[in-house]
């Protein structure tokens, strides 16, 4: 995402939104369900979703597309989300990953900011909160590059 100088931080957010339908994130999820909610949230609003139903599914295919933001489940068979954000934090280290977990507690928390993600969000996930998560994390990511 390329932003021209025009752009202040009262702006940046709105500049964001126009840019969704360009957006391709990757949802690394085991749970079909938790997926296709996620799914339906971004289905009108990204050009591509991809699913990862494991970690290791995750790694792989970050390394061979380019995703705009990675939204990232802790808890998955092969390779947890945790080790898996590692591992592509340290291929693709401005690359946005977003843990979603049903995991609330402050330990939680703490795992994943150890991992390097760059946003936390707790399930049952609103819309509302996942639309904020993401414009956040990509104003950081974008502001601080």
């Amino acid at each position: 995402m390329e932003f021209n100088s025009e752009h202040n931080e009262k702006t940046l957010p709105q500049a964001i939104q126009k840019e969704w339908l360009e957006f391709t994130i990757l949802i690394a999820e085991d749970d079909p369900i938790s997926y296709l909610y996620l799914a339906c949230l971004l289905k009108d609003k990204v050009k591509r979703i991809d699913h990862a139903i494991n970690g290791k599914e995750a790694i792989e295919m970050t390394l061979a597309n380019k995703y705009t933001l990675i939204l990232m489940d802790i808890k998955m068979p092969i390779i947890d989300g945790i080790e898996a954000t590692r591992r592509i934090k340290q291929q693709f280290p401005d690359m946005p990953i977003i843990v979603q977990t049903a995991d609330s507690t402050a330990q939680g928390k703490k795992m994943a900011l150890l991992a390097e993600c760059d946003g936390y969000i707790v399930k049952p996930i609103k819309k509302l909160d996942l639309m904020e998560m993401i414009t956040s994390v990509l104003l950081k990511t974008v502001i601080l590059r």
